[in-house]
């Protein structure tokens, strides 16, 4: 895509699906947004998913393909952390914490992982566009190098498995703020069904976090 000068402009992981129900290939679908770049006319929009776009947009400065790279920054502290490093509790707020391009690794969220996964991350976050990977230079990164020659390259499968843990926490979350509200039995033994399969996707998501 980038070798033809195709910006996708709203890349997020809502947009990037299984090819087949393998789950071992995986292909960017959503081109809404996309436009082709040429070299002697300066591109500016203002659109894209507040949480996954870059500076550049929100100011209104052209973008590029490095606009792209922000993106899939975003989406790798996500897949890795299951925290979101610009979300705010508005699309205002979002767009603010973006715009300022301030964000840290939580220490709890990244205890784990290794300091070669959150260079990777820190050389896409970096609001100089210039200084941004390329995905020439993403793919040739140690990070990526070292995931290659271990084989451990996670399928998309192993990735929802991990998204799916997300959303059990948030599963978790409501019910212990819900738990005195619920109207009989039937809605007690459906929770407890409900947290024995979060006990399962655990257990999963654990099994394959050694490939994350």
């Amino acid at each position: 895509m980038h070798q033809q000068n195709i910006i996708h402009l709203d890349l997020k992981p809502e947009n990037i699906v299984c090819v087949d129900h393998t789950g071992t290939s995986i292909k960017v679908i959503d081109f809404g947004l996309a436009s082709r770049l040429d070299p002697n006319t300066p591109l500016k929009v203002m659109h894209g998913t507040p949480e996954f776009v870059a500076p550049e947009v929100i100011s209104y400065e052209p973008v590029c393909l490095a606009t792209d790279m922000w993106s899939i920054g975003v989406i790798c502290y996500i897949l890795l952390s299951g925290e979101s490093p610009f979300q705010g509790n508005s699309d205002d707020e979002t767009l603010a914490l973006v715009t300022a391009a301030q964000w840290e690794f939580d220490e709890d969220s990244f205890e784990e992982i290794t300091e070669q996964a959150k260079d990777f991350i820190s050389s896409l976050l970096n609001k100089n566009t210039r200084r941004r990977m390329t995905c020439e230079e993403a793919l040739a990164h140690p990070w990526m190098v070292s995931v290659r020659a271990t084989g451990y390259f996670c399928s998309p499968r192993i990735i929802m498995v991990r998204v799916l843990c997300i959303v059990c926490e948030e599963i978790r979350f409501w019910a212990t703020f819900h738990w005195n509200s619920l109207q009989n039995k039937q809605e007690l033994v459906t929770l407890s069904q409900n947290m024995a399969i979060i006990k399962d996707l655990e257990t999963l998501y654990f099994c394959f976090s050694t490939v994350l």
